[in-house]
Protein backbone atom coordinates (compact mmCIF):
# COMPACT_ATOMS: atom_id res chain seq x y z
CA UNK A 1 0.00 0.00 0.00
CA UNK A 2 2.15 2.82 -1.29
CA UNK A 3 0.10 5.79 -0.05
CA UNK A 4 0.81 5.08 3.65
CA UNK A 5 4.09 4.65 5.49
CA UNK A 6 4.84 3.91 9.09
CA UNK A 7 5.48 7.57 9.85
CA UNK A 8 2.51 8.96 7.94
CA UNK A 9 0.40 11.52 9.76
CA UNK A 10 -2.66 10.44 7.74
CA UNK A 11 -3.15 13.97 6.43
CA UNK A 12 -4.10 12.64 3.01
CA UNK A 13 -6.91 10.34 4.01
CA UNK A 14 -9.68 12.91 3.48
CA UNK A 15 -8.79 12.84 -0.20
CA UNK A 16 -10.00 9.25 -0.47
CA UNK A 17 -13.47 8.93 -1.98
CA UNK A 18 -14.17 5.75 0.00
CA UNK A 19 -14.63 5.50 3.74
CA UNK A 20 -11.34 4.97 5.55
CA UNK A 21 -10.77 3.79 9.12
CA UNK A 22 -7.48 3.33 10.95
CA UNK A 23 -7.70 0.80 13.81
CA UNK A 24 -5.34 -0.75 16.33
CA UNK A 25 -5.07 -4.23 17.81
CA UNK A 26 -7.61 -3.36 20.54
CA UNK A 27 -10.23 -2.58 17.86
CA UNK A 28 -10.03 1.14 18.63
CA UNK A 29 -10.76 3.50 15.77
CA UNK A 30 -8.00 6.09 15.87
CA UNK A 31 -8.57 7.94 12.60
CA UNK A 32 -11.36 8.30 10.01
CA UNK A 33 -12.00 10.44 6.97
CA UNK A 34 -15.05 12.50 6.04
CA UNK A 35 -16.34 9.73 3.74
CA UNK A 36 -16.47 7.40 6.75
CA UNK A 37 -18.61 9.93 8.58
CA UNK A 38 -20.94 10.32 5.60
CA UNK A 39 -21.30 6.57 5.12
CA UNK A 40 -21.94 5.67 8.77
CA UNK A 41 -23.92 8.76 9.81
CA UNK A 42 -21.59 9.43 12.76
CA UNK A 43 -19.55 12.54 13.45
CA UNK A 44 -15.79 12.08 13.55
CA UNK A 45 -15.55 12.40 17.37
CA UNK A 46 -18.35 9.82 17.74
CA UNK A 47 -16.55 7.31 15.53
CA UNK A 48 -13.33 7.72 17.50
CA UNK A 49 -15.18 6.59 20.61
CA UNK A 50 -16.35 3.34 18.99
CA UNK A 51 -14.74 -0.05 18.47
CA UNK A 52 -14.57 -1.26 14.87
CA UNK A 53 -16.74 -4.29 15.66
CA UNK A 54 -19.55 -1.93 16.73
CA UNK A 55 -19.69 -0.73 13.12
CA UNK A 56 -18.91 -4.12 11.58
CA UNK A 57 -20.49 -6.58 14.05
CA UNK A 58 -20.81 -9.49 11.60
CA UNK A 59 -17.18 -9.50 10.46
CA UNK A 60 -15.67 -12.76 11.77
CA UNK A 61 -12.17 -11.26 11.70
CA UNK A 62 -13.10 -8.83 14.45
CA UNK A 63 -14.50 -11.46 16.81
CA UNK A 64 -12.69 -11.96 20.14
CA UNK A 65 -8.96 -12.49 19.78
CA UNK A 66 -9.08 -13.18 16.04
CA UNK A 67 -8.06 -9.62 15.17
CA UNK A 68 -4.42 -10.23 16.16
CA UNK A 69 -4.20 -13.19 13.80
CA UNK A 70 -5.93 -11.17 11.09
CA UNK A 71 -3.31 -8.42 11.51
CA UNK A 72 -0.53 -10.97 11.14
CA UNK A 73 -2.13 -12.76 8.18
CA UNK A 74 -2.88 -9.49 6.36
CA UNK A 75 0.62 -8.09 6.86
CA UNK A 76 2.39 -11.21 5.59
CA UNK A 77 0.15 -12.78 2.96
CA UNK A 78 -3.02 -10.96 2.21
CA UNK A 79 -2.53 -7.21 2.12
CA UNK A 80 -5.39 -5.58 0.24
CA UNK A 81 -7.67 -8.56 0.72
CA UNK A 82 -11.38 -7.78 0.28
CA UNK A 83 -14.34 -8.88 2.37
CA UNK A 84 -18.06 -8.31 1.98
CA UNK A 85 -20.04 -7.76 5.17
CA UNK A 86 -23.18 -6.11 6.50
CA UNK A 87 -22.38 -3.05 8.63
CA UNK A 88 -24.43 -0.78 10.89
CA UNK A 89 -25.16 2.89 10.41
CA UNK A 90 -25.78 5.22 13.32
CA UNK A 91 -29.54 4.95 12.69
CA UNK A 92 -29.33 1.19 13.27
CA UNK A 93 -29.87 0.21 9.64
CA UNK A 94 -27.75 -2.48 8.04
CA UNK A 95 -26.06 -1.89 4.70
CA UNK A 96 -23.82 -3.87 2.35
CA UNK A 97 -20.11 -3.08 2.26
CA UNK A 98 -16.89 -4.24 0.68
CA UNK A 99 -13.74 -3.57 2.74
CA UNK A 100 -10.04 -3.92 1.98
CA UNK A 101 -7.41 -4.27 4.70
CA UNK A 102 -3.80 -3.03 4.91
CA UNK A 103 -1.40 -3.28 7.86
CA UNK A 104 1.10 -0.56 8.87
CA UNK A 105 3.93 -0.70 11.43
CA UNK A 106 4.07 -4.49 11.19
CA UNK A 107 6.43 -5.05 14.13
CA UNK A 108 5.66 -2.36 16.70
CA UNK A 109 2.24 -0.95 17.52
CA UNK A 110 0.70 -2.20 14.26
CA UNK A 111 -2.22 -0.35 12.74
CA UNK A 112 -4.69 -1.51 10.16
CA UNK A 113 -6.20 0.69 7.46
CA UNK A 114 -9.69 -0.39 6.44
CA UNK A 115 -11.01 1.08 3.19
CA UNK A 116 -14.74 0.51 2.84
CA UNK A 117 -17.22 0.99 0.00
CA UNK A 118 -20.97 1.10 0.44
CA UNK A 119 -22.14 -1.56 -2.03
CA UNK A 120 -25.83 -1.46 -1.10
CA UNK A 121 -26.97 -0.09 -4.47
CA UNK A 122 -24.85 -2.66 -6.30
CA UNK A 123 -26.33 -5.48 -4.20
CA UNK A 124 -29.87 -4.21 -4.80
CA UNK A 125 -29.15 -4.07 -8.53
CA UNK A 126 -27.70 -7.59 -8.47
CA UNK A 127 -30.72 -8.87 -6.57
CA UNK A 128 -33.10 -7.16 -9.00
CA UNK A 129 -31.22 -8.68 -11.94
CA UNK A 130 -31.45 -12.13 -10.36
CA UNK A 131 -35.16 -11.56 -9.71
CA UNK A 132 -35.70 -10.38 -13.27
CA UNK A 133 -33.80 -13.39 -14.61
CA UNK A 134 -35.88 -15.73 -12.46
CA UNK A 135 -39.06 -14.04 -13.67
CA UNK A 136 -37.93 -14.42 -17.27
CA UNK A 137 -37.18 -18.10 -16.76
CA UNK A 138 -40.52 -18.62 -15.00
CA UNK A 139 -42.38 -16.82 -17.79
CA UNK A 140 -40.62 -18.97 -20.37
CA UNK A 141 -41.49 -22.15 -18.50
CA UNK A 142 -45.08 -20.95 -18.06
CA UNK A 143 -45.30 -20.30 -21.79
CA UNK A 144 -43.95 -23.77 -22.53
CA UNK A 145 -46.39 -25.30 -20.07
CA UNK A 146 -49.32 -23.48 -21.67
CA UNK A 147 -48.16 -24.74 -25.07
CA UNK A 148 -47.90 -28.30 -23.76
CA UNK A 149 -51.39 -28.12 -22.26
CA UNK A 150 -52.78 -26.76 -25.52
CA UNK A 151 -51.21 -29.60 -27.50
CA UNK A 152 -52.33 -32.18 -24.94
CA UNK A 153 -55.90 -30.87 -25.10
CA UNK A 154 -55.91 -30.96 -28.90
CA UNK A 155 -54.60 -34.51 -28.89
CA UNK A 156 -57.18 -35.57 -26.32
CA UNK A 157 -60.13 -33.79 -27.93
CA UNK A 158 -59.43 -34.79 -31.51
CA UNK A 159 -56.90 -37.59 -31.93
CA UNK A 160 -57.72 -39.33 -28.63
CA UNK A 161 -61.46 -39.37 -29.28
CA UNK A 162 -61.11 -40.54 -32.88
CA UNK A 163 -58.74 -43.34 -31.90
CA UNK A 164 -61.20 -44.42 -29.19
CA UNK A 165 -63.91 -44.64 -31.86
CA UNK A 166 -61.56 -46.60 -34.13
CA UNK A 167 -60.81 -49.05 -31.30
CA UNK A 168 -64.52 -49.51 -30.57
CA UNK A 169 -65.29 -49.96 -34.25
CA UNK A 170 -62.63 -52.66 -34.61
CA UNK A 171 -63.87 -54.48 -31.50
CA UNK A 172 -67.38 -54.90 -32.93
CA UNK A 173 -66.28 -56.04 -36.38
CA UNK A 174 -66.62 -59.78 -35.57
CA UNK A 175 -70.29 -59.27 -34.69
CA UNK A 176 -71.16 -57.65 -38.03
CA UNK A 177 -72.20 -59.13 -41.31
CA UNK A 178 -69.77 -59.08 -44.24
CA UNK A 179 -71.53 -56.08 -45.75
CA UNK A 180 -71.59 -54.21 -42.46
CA UNK A 181 -67.89 -54.98 -41.92
CA UNK A 182 -66.98 -53.48 -45.28
CA UNK A 183 -68.91 -50.31 -44.44
CA UNK A 184 -67.41 -50.13 -40.93
CA UNK A 185 -63.87 -50.61 -42.29
CA UNK A 186 -64.51 -47.76 -44.72
CA UNK A 187 -65.56 -45.57 -41.77
CA UNK A 188 -62.44 -46.62 -39.84
CA UNK A 189 -60.29 -45.71 -42.84
CA UNK A 190 -61.85 -42.23 -42.95
CA UNK A 191 -61.32 -41.77 -39.20
CA UNK A 192 -57.67 -42.79 -39.46
CA UNK A 193 -57.28 -40.32 -42.33
CA UNK A 194 -58.64 -37.59 -40.04
CA UNK A 195 -56.23 -38.65 -37.29
CA UNK A 196 -53.30 -38.40 -39.70
CA UNK A 197 -54.43 -34.92 -40.77
CA UNK A 198 -54.71 -33.80 -37.15
CA UNK A 199 -51.23 -35.14 -36.39
CA UNK A 200 -49.89 -33.23 -39.38
CA UNK A 201 -51.68 -30.06 -38.26
CA UNK A 202 -50.25 -30.29 -34.73
CA UNK A 203 -46.79 -30.89 -36.18
CA UNK A 204 -47.25 -27.89 -38.44
CA UNK A 205 -48.14 -25.81 -35.40
CA UNK A 206 -44.97 -26.94 -33.64
CA UNK A 207 -42.64 -26.53 -36.63
CA UNK A 208 -44.20 -25.50 -39.94
CA UNK A 209 -43.04 -27.64 -42.84
CA UNK A 210 -42.73 -24.58 -45.04
CA UNK A 211 -40.24 -23.15 -42.53
CA UNK A 212 -38.10 -26.27 -42.75
CA UNK A 213 -38.30 -26.49 -46.54
CA UNK A 214 -38.31 -22.84 -47.68
CA UNK A 215 -36.89 -20.77 -44.84
CA UNK A 216 -38.02 -17.90 -42.68
CA UNK A 217 -38.71 -15.37 -45.41
CA UNK A 218 -41.23 -17.50 -47.33
CA UNK A 219 -42.84 -18.72 -44.10
CA UNK A 220 -43.47 -15.18 -42.82
CA UNK A 221 -44.72 -14.13 -46.24
CA UNK A 222 -47.19 -17.04 -46.24
CA UNK A 223 -48.25 -16.17 -42.70
CA UNK A 224 -49.05 -12.62 -43.78
CA UNK A 225 -51.10 -13.90 -46.73
CA UNK A 226 -53.05 -16.25 -44.44
CA UNK A 227 -53.76 -13.50 -41.90
CA UNK A 228 -55.01 -11.16 -44.58
CA UNK A 229 -57.26 -13.85 -46.08
CA UNK A 230 -58.72 -14.87 -42.72
CA UNK A 231 -59.11 -11.48 -41.03
CA UNK A 232 -59.32 -8.96 -43.89
CA UNK A 233 -56.65 -6.92 -42.04
CA UNK A 234 -54.28 -5.48 -44.63
CA UNK A 235 -51.00 -7.27 -43.96
CA UNK A 236 -47.80 -6.16 -45.70
CA UNK A 237 -44.52 -8.09 -45.70
CA UNK A 238 -41.16 -6.52 -46.54
CA UNK A 239 -37.80 -8.24 -46.82
CA UNK A 240 -34.44 -6.46 -46.59
CA UNK A 241 -31.00 -7.90 -47.35
CA UNK A 242 -29.97 -11.40 -48.38
CA UNK A 243 -31.44 -14.33 -46.45
CA UNK A 244 -28.90 -16.49 -44.66
CA UNK A 245 -29.09 -20.11 -43.58
CA UNK A 246 -29.88 -20.10 -39.87
CA UNK A 247 -30.43 -22.86 -37.33
CA UNK A 248 -33.90 -24.41 -37.13
CA UNK A 249 -34.35 -23.36 -33.49
CA UNK A 250 -33.56 -19.75 -34.39
CA UNK A 251 -35.92 -19.68 -37.36
CA UNK A 252 -38.69 -21.31 -35.32
CA UNK A 253 -38.24 -18.83 -32.45
CA UNK A 254 -38.43 -15.84 -34.80
CA UNK A 255 -41.52 -17.31 -36.42
CA UNK A 256 -43.15 -17.84 -33.00
CA UNK A 257 -42.46 -14.23 -32.03
CA UNK A 258 -44.04 -13.00 -35.26
CA UNK A 259 -46.98 -15.38 -34.86
CA UNK A 260 -47.65 -14.28 -31.26
CA UNK A 261 -47.31 -10.61 -32.14
CA UNK A 262 -49.82 -10.97 -34.97
CA UNK A 263 -52.22 -12.92 -32.77
CA UNK A 264 -52.03 -10.12 -30.19
CA UNK A 265 -52.81 -7.53 -32.87
CA UNK A 266 -55.84 -9.51 -33.99
CA UNK A 267 -57.09 -9.97 -30.40
CA UNK A 268 -56.44 -6.58 -28.88
CA UNK A 269 -55.38 -3.87 -31.31
CA UNK A 270 -58.47 -3.21 -33.46
CA UNK A 271 -55.97 -2.59 -36.26
CA UNK A 272 -56.74 -2.28 -39.96
CA UNK A 273 -53.14 -2.70 -41.09
CA UNK A 274 -50.14 -4.81 -40.07
CA UNK A 275 -46.61 -4.29 -41.41
CA UNK A 276 -43.90 -6.92 -41.00
CA UNK A 277 -40.29 -6.42 -42.04
CA UNK A 278 -37.59 -9.10 -41.90
CA UNK A 279 -34.04 -7.81 -42.36
CA UNK A 280 -30.76 -9.70 -42.63
CA UNK A 281 -27.62 -7.71 -41.92
CA UNK A 282 -23.99 -8.80 -41.69
CA UNK A 283 -24.07 -9.69 -38.01
CA UNK A 284 -27.72 -9.62 -37.03
CA UNK A 285 -31.29 -10.42 -37.96
CA UNK A 286 -34.04 -7.88 -37.33
CA UNK A 287 -37.79 -8.46 -37.15
CA UNK A 288 -40.12 -5.47 -37.01
CA UNK A 289 -43.88 -5.73 -36.56
CA UNK A 290 -46.10 -2.62 -36.61
CA UNK A 291 -49.83 -2.00 -36.47
CA UNK A 292 -52.09 1.04 -36.64
CA UNK A 293 -54.28 -0.13 -33.76
CA UNK A 294 -55.29 1.45 -30.47
CA UNK A 295 -52.01 0.82 -28.62
CA UNK A 296 -51.86 0.41 -24.85
CA UNK A 297 -50.19 1.60 -21.64
CA UNK A 298 -46.83 -0.19 -21.55
CA UNK A 299 -46.27 0.72 -17.89
CA UNK A 300 -49.20 -1.53 -16.91
CA UNK A 301 -47.64 -4.93 -16.10
CA UNK A 302 -50.97 -6.67 -16.72
CA UNK A 303 -50.82 -5.46 -20.32
CA UNK A 304 -47.36 -6.99 -20.70
CA UNK A 305 -48.70 -10.33 -19.46
CA UNK A 306 -52.04 -10.37 -21.26
CA UNK A 307 -50.53 -9.29 -24.57
CA UNK A 308 -47.95 -12.09 -24.45
CA UNK A 309 -45.14 -9.54 -24.55
CA UNK A 310 -43.20 -11.21 -21.74
CA UNK A 311 -43.08 -14.48 -23.71
CA UNK A 312 -41.84 -12.66 -26.80
CA UNK A 313 -39.21 -10.86 -24.73
CA UNK A 314 -38.15 -14.18 -23.22
CA UNK A 315 -37.79 -15.83 -26.61
CA UNK A 316 -35.63 -12.91 -27.78
CA UNK A 317 -33.36 -12.94 -24.73
CA UNK A 318 -32.87 -16.71 -24.89
CA UNK A 319 -31.38 -16.02 -28.34
CA UNK A 320 -29.15 -13.27 -26.83
CA UNK A 321 -31.32 -10.76 -28.64
CA UNK A 322 -32.88 -7.43 -27.80
CA UNK A 323 -36.65 -6.97 -27.63
CA UNK A 324 -38.01 -3.42 -27.90
CA UNK A 325 -41.56 -2.14 -27.97
CA UNK A 326 -42.97 1.29 -28.71
CA UNK A 327 -46.65 1.92 -28.14
CA UNK A 328 -48.99 4.70 -27.26
CA UNK A 329 -52.72 4.67 -26.79
CA UNK A 330 -54.54 5.39 -30.06
CA UNK A 331 -51.22 5.45 -31.96
CA UNK A 332 -50.51 1.80 -32.60
CA UNK A 333 -47.66 -0.48 -31.56
CA UNK A 334 -44.22 -1.27 -32.95
CA UNK A 335 -42.18 -4.31 -31.90
CA UNK A 336 -38.53 -4.63 -32.84
CA UNK A 337 -36.43 -7.74 -32.28
CA UNK A 338 -32.68 -7.84 -32.97
CA UNK A 339 -30.92 -11.20 -32.90
CA UNK A 340 -27.13 -11.58 -33.35
CA UNK A 341 -26.00 -14.01 -36.04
Amino acid sequence: MEFFTANDDFSLIDKFPDALFVIDLRKNIIKVNSSACSMTGYKENELLELKIDELDPYNPKFKGSKLKNFFKYTSTKNSGSAMNTMQLRKNGKLYHTESKYYVLNEHENPLMVVITKDTTEIKILEQSLVLEKNQRIRALFEGQEIERKRIAKEMHDSIGQMLAIVKLSISILPDLTKKEQIKKIDNIDNLLGSVIEDVRRIYEDLFPRVLQEFGLRITLENLCDQIQDITNIKTNFEFVGKEKDIEDYLANSIYRIAQEAINNIIKYADATEIRIRLSFFTNKLELTIEDNGKGFDISDHDNMKSHGLINMKERSEVLNGVFEIQTEQKKGTKINVNIPL
